[in-house]
């Protein structure tokens, strides 16, 4: 298995997978999010639908050399479903059909996630209410 290694004083920090995968000492990622940088900010729809709708998958990719099963889901199904949640821009080299090969905007779906459980806990609320007040 091929790795690049990343640190200082001998101390690892960072390891890039052959199979593409990062693993770091700390999840410190961190992305821009600060209101000054925004503008037309409007709470978003819901997505419990669309979540819900989202298949999760095991599967492995075409040129990997161990059979440890991914989780994750397909681009194409979820274009399908919350199109903003995928980038057609294309990633890598494009297939030799031509169309070039679809991501996941992984933070977005972590947004829409979120979203989700507002709206799931939206729906206990009332339901817990329902009930105390049937009670």
């Amino acid at each position: 298995v091929s790795q690049s290694r990343y640190g200082s004083g001998g101390t690892e920090r960072a390891t890039i997978r052959s199979n593409g995968g990062i693993a770091n000492y700390s999840a410190n990622n961190v992305n821009l999010s600060d209101e000054r940088t925004k503008k037309y900010i409007k709470d978003a729809g819901s997505y419990l639908y669309k979540i819900c709708a989202i298949p999760v998958r095991t599967f492995l990719y075409k040129d990997q050399t161990d059979d440890q099963l991914n989780l994750g889901v397909i681009a194409q199904e979820v274009e399908a479903v919350a199109p903003e949640l995928v980038d057609v821009s294309g990633f890598g080299e494009t297939p030799e059909d031509g169309v070039p090969l679809k991501a996941i905007y992984q933070t977005d779906l972590v947004y829409a996630l979120m979203k989700s459980i507002q709206e799931l806990k939206a729906e206990v609320d009332s339901l817990k209410a329902q009930l105390n007040n049937g009670a």
